[in-house]
């Protein structure tokens, strides 16, 4: 007769295995707290993939909680830091981080850097803080330290601006597989910076960004979007910019969407839509101000709208990025 086995729930495995027992092909043996740890790590993910964000959350909090464990920590602040299963709380988050860096996460460093950098959840915007944690990571061999870093030398943050530096901290993160510094690195090929010692090899560049762009880079898709739309160092591509810069604001990427937004305002390469440019364009400044930086271009766009119209795109961008794009008109793949 024909027996089946029976299928354990993720939930009650996860009972079993915080009751200090686990099952064995002969005989139960007790596990040690760091093998708990693990395994509800390990669950978090699982559960963050899953997009169930509550239970990640829940998971990575206890292990948190009850150890001494820094990659726990770093995960429940990452959820703090983008509202996931949580409702986004920057100070919270900045909490989980700094206990992490305590606990030697050296991503820890990096995202509590990234707080430093833009002041949110921490007292103040403080350069030089965050530039310290940035180079701390980037010491011990870690590659989104080495690209922070090095792009603070390149805007001169914290420090005196340092081409030559920065370029060495963008190659030595892009050969341990960091798709963003190789994207940062091929801005230097594609354009003429004085006192970057880099030549100009149009090629080169955009090898590196077709190689970025690929492995999934968000920057890399932006910036070839954008290169596509100008068509000054390639031939212009509509389409093609239409389809790399919504793989970016499905990323997430807030220039993904500014591009997007000025493509429907302008109508170029796709049907002119002011309400849905506008939409777009605001979804880019809530995500980061510094994407409207240039008022009077926008302005420009913007006075097409009458005032109601206006007041609608604040307030749709407002809620899309409130909800994480749940409760929104113009959800991350129905606005484009």
């Amino acid at each position: 007769m024909k027996t089946y086995a029976p299928r354990l729930s993720v939930a009650l495995l996860f009972a079993i295995l915080m009751s200090g027992v686990a099952l064995a092909s002969s005989h139960a043996r007790i596990i040690t707290p760091a093998e708990g740890d693990d395994f509800l790590l390990q669950g978090s993910r699982y559960h963050y993939h899953q997009g169930e964000y509550d239970l990640s959350l829940k998971y990575a909090k206890t292990v948190a909680e009850t150890s001494n464990n820094g990659e726990a920590a770093v995960f429940v602040g990452w959820h703090y830091e983008n509202g996931l299963g949580v409702e986004r709380d920057f100070r919270e988050a900045a909490k989980w981080y700094e206990l992490g860096v305590k606990r030697g996460n050296i991503v820890s460093l990096v995202h509590l850097g990234s707080l430093w950098t833009t002041g949110k959840g921490v007292p103040r915007v403080d350069h030089e803080k965050a530039l310290g944690l940035y180079k701390a990571a980037a010491d011990q061999g870690n590659d989104l330290g080495m690209l922070n870093y090095g792009r603070a030398l390149m805007e001169g943050r914290g420090t005196p601006e340092n081409l030559p530096e920065a370029i060495s901290y963008f190659r030595q993160a892009s050969d341990l597989g960091n798709l963003t510094a190789k994207a940062n690195l091929a801005i230097f090929y594609l354009v003429e910076i004085p006192g970057s010692g880099v030549s100009v090899s149009i090629p080169k560049g955009l090898g590196l960004l077709e190689d970025a762009s690929r492995g999934g880079d968000l920057t890399a898709k932006g910036t070839l979007a954008s290169l596509y739309l100008g068509g000054k160092v390639v031939p212009k591509n509509a389409s093609k910019a239409k389809s790399l810069f919504t793989e970016a604001a499905n990323g997430g990427l807030p220039e993904g969407f500014a591009g997007l937004g000025y493509m429907y305002l302008e109508g170029d390469g796709v049907s002119k839509n002011l309400s849905k440019g506008a939409t777009l364009l605001f979804i880019a400044g809530e995500l980061k101000p510094a994407t409207l930086a240039n008022q009077e271009a926008v302005k420009k766009y913007l006075d097409q709208l009458d005032a109601s119209e206006k007041d609608k795109a604040v307030q749709r961008a407002k809620r899309c990025v409130a909800t994480s794009f749940k409760k929104c008109n113009c959800g991350f793949n129905k606005c484009f």
